[in-house]
Order: structure tokens, then sequence, then C-alpha cells
């Protein structure tokens, strides 16, 4: 008897220290629940507000980074107007896609638990296919007017590639080069869609511990490898943004789930991974810039990132739960799409014609307005015609599709909040 209770003990606390680790927190079972099997209620609930808010700030430093430091810096021709000042502030402002990339993990792991590969695969393809067609089409028109054979240049080859958002697999570049964090995104939903297919989504803590670890190996072995195998990890899994969409899932599961003690070792060990990789893109923008950038403001705005999504799990940003965000929010992926070879080329046209401050502010005007005109014609209209479309042909049974596209229509509000 005493040596039966001494085993019972020990699997008790075995139990206690596994609940401790992985288990969600007992006051939030609900949200499990709610996460796991999301419904249509639920669904109508998740849009963040916050989070449009966040993504409108990102998108906007990404465009002064562009207009008012990378065009003239990067002295390729793109640009002929000097900001002067303002480019030592908004070089830095190319870390808003890293931003975006943790938003990203946070919303579409939101989406995808619940789902099948198929749903999955609908509300994706629905949500940036054609708004990128119509951004991409007029990206074109005004090149082929504004440029001509000069360096924005467009041939039929490369738009016709440019068309798959990878058009580097064909042999092509992006017809404008900020289009290249839309295949990162892409490699990260064919992971999730992989997780989907196999089951191991509802394993998500493992999955993710797994994955750090992976990442963490790579970053030590890094250096060691032949530069063609890290090519080749660098295509597969983007080892240099992987943390953020870590991070973003994470932060995820502790808002839902509780901040169980892997949960919160993992976010540390991705927060290192994001120092190491920002310290070293810093260092590469550099030369490539000929200007320094500070580690300590580099290492700031990533710690930014992680304390505003801390804020956010830990429901600590109520205050900004404000609907009047989603107009904001709900531009952000079409300023993204046409903001940069457009913006240089006008900006080009309008160089000592005009104020140069002035310009900007024009120019600033036009995009923003291209992008509702954008959101407004093209995204809303033919993404609900090409969802419904979809989920029609490739959701089996009048029951499974309307089901289906009631789950894309209610999760496609929280889901545009992943969007570039």
């Amino acid at each position: 008897m005493r040596v039966g209770g001494v085993f019972r003990s020990s699997d008790l606390l075995f139990v206690s220290i596994r609940r401790t680790m992985f288990e969600t927190a007992p006051a939030n079972r609900s949200s499990v629940a709610s996460a796991a099997a999301p419904s249509a209620s639920a669904k109508t609930s998740t849009r963040q507000y916050d989070l449009d808010l966040f993504r409108f700030v990102a998108a906007m430093a990404v465009v002064f980074y562009h207009f008012t430091f990378r065009g003239l810096a990067a002295d390729d021709g793109a640009m002929v107007t000097d900001f002067g000042g303002i480019g030592a502030v908004a070089k830095y402002g190319y870390l808003g896609v890293n931003f975006f990339f943790m938003i990203s993990g946070y919303v579409i792991l939101m989406s995808a638990l619940g789902r099948s590969v198929t749903e999955f695969f609908i509300s994706r393809v629905s949500r940036l296919y054609p708004a990128f067609w119509g951004a991409l089409i007029l990206t074109t028109v005004v090149s082929l007017a504004l440029s001509g054979d000069g360096i924005f240049a467009v041939t039929m080859p490369q738009f016709l590639a440019n068309l798959t958002m990878a058009p580097g697999l064909f042999g092509q570049i992006d017809i404008d080069s900020a289009y290249w964090s839309l295949f990162v995104e892409l490699k990260f939903y064919a992971i999730i869609a992989v997780l989907i297919v196999t089951g191991m989504l509802r394993r998500v803590d493992a999955v993710l511990a797994v994955w750090t670890v992976a990442m963490v190996a790579i970053a030590f072995a890094d250096p060691l490898v032949p530069f063609r195998v890290s090519r080749l990890i660098d295509f597969v899994v983007f080892p240099r943004y992987t943390h953020y969409f870590i991070a973003g899932a994470l932060f995820f599961l502790v808002k839902t789930r509780g901040a169980s003690l892997l949960r919160l070792g993992l976010l540390g060990a991705n927060f290192v991974l994001a120092v190491r990789w920002s310290r070293i893109e810093a260092r590469r923008l550099g030369d490539i810039f000929a200007v320094d950038y500070s580690m300590f403001v580099t290492v700031g705005f990533v710690a930014l990132f992680f304390a505003v999504f801390a804020m956010v799990a830990f429901e600590r940003t109520q205050w900004l739960q404000r609907k009047e965000f989603m107009a904001l929010g709900a531009l952000t992926y079409t300023v993204y799409l046409v903001h940069q070879h457009i913006g240089y080329l006008l900006l080009n046209e309008l160089d000592g014609v005009m104020n140069k401050w002035l310009a900007l502010t024009l120019v600033l005007g036009v995009v923003l307005g291209l992008a509702k005109l954008l959101s407004a014609s093209i995204e809303v209209p033919a993404g609900k015609a090409l969802r419904t479309g979809l989920t029609n042909r490739l959701v089996p049974g009048p029951a499974a599709r309307l089901g289906a596209a009631s789950h894309d229509d209610q999760g496609a509000r929280s889901e545009d909040q992943a969007a570039a």
C-alpha cells in the first residue's frame, strides 16, 4: 500500500507538471473550445480592431521607408527626389513588414483552426488574389505609361509569371519589388495547409515547439553550411522571418488558451531569434544603402512588436477596440500593393514641378485613393464572387457548400487582418 501510494503521488505530480506546461488555464476552457471549433456567432465577433490599427501603422511605415529613404538610397534610379533628414528615421520602416508577419501568424492560426484544408484554401485565395491581380494590372499600366523601357519596364512573360504571386519559380522578378513578402506569406500558408491535412494542427503547441527548435538549429548551423544548402533552407522555411509567424501564433494561443510555461518559453526563444536575424538584416541593409543602422533602435523595434502583442494577448488593448479602425485595416493590403512603384514614378514626374513635400503629400493621397478604389471595386466584390465560386465547385454537397460559404463569409472579416 505504501509503495502504491508513492507511485500514485508521483503520477499526480507528473500530471500536474504536464498540465502546467502544456494544457490550458482553467479560466480559458471556453476559449479553447471556441478556437478549436468556432461557431458562427463566435466567428462574427473575432475581428480585433486594434490589429486593424497596427496593420495600418505598419503599412505606412513601409510606405514612408520607400518614399523618403529606400527609393533614393538604393541608387538604382528608382527615385530622384531627396527628402533629406527624414530618411534617418524612415530607414527603419522596413521593419513594418516583420510586424505584418507577426500579425499574420496570429490571425491565420485563428482562421485555420476548425477548418478543412479546402475551406482554408478558398479563404486564402479569395482574400489575396483578386486585389493582387487588380493591383498588378494597375501597376503594369502605370509602369508602361511612365517608365516605358526604363527601370520599371514590364515584359509579357514577367506579367504572366507575376499572376501566380510566385514569379521567382518561373525565373522572373516581381513587377513591384514590394511583392516579395507575399511569396513568404504563401509559403507560411502552405505549411499551415500541410498541418491541417495531416491533423497536426490539433497539436499546435507541439508543432510550434518543434518548429522553434528547428529554427534555433538552423540559426546555429547557418554559418557552417554550404551556400547552396543555406539558400535552399532559406527558400523552404524562410528562417529570417519564421519567428515572427511563430510568435504571432503563440500570442494567439496565449490569448485563447492561457499562458503556459511552454508557450512563454517558446516566445522567449523566438524573441531571441528575432533579435539575431534583425541585427543581421540591419547590417546587410546598411551595406546596401551605405548607412549606419543603430542596433539599439533595431532591437528596440523588435522588442516593441513583441510587447504590443503581449498587450494584445493579455487583453491590455481594449481601449483600441474601436470600429473606426476597421476602415484603416481594410485599406492596408491594397495600400501595400499599389504604393511602391506607382509612388516612385509619380514622385519622379513631380520632381522639380512643385515643392517636394507637397508632391509627397499629393502622392500619398493618390495612393490612398487608389487603394480605396481597388478595395471597393475589385477586392470586396471579386473576392466574394471567387469565394462563392470556389466553394460551389470544391465543397461537396449543397449543405456543406452552404456551411462553408457561411464560414468563409463570417471568417473573412477577421482574416483580412492577416493580408499583406
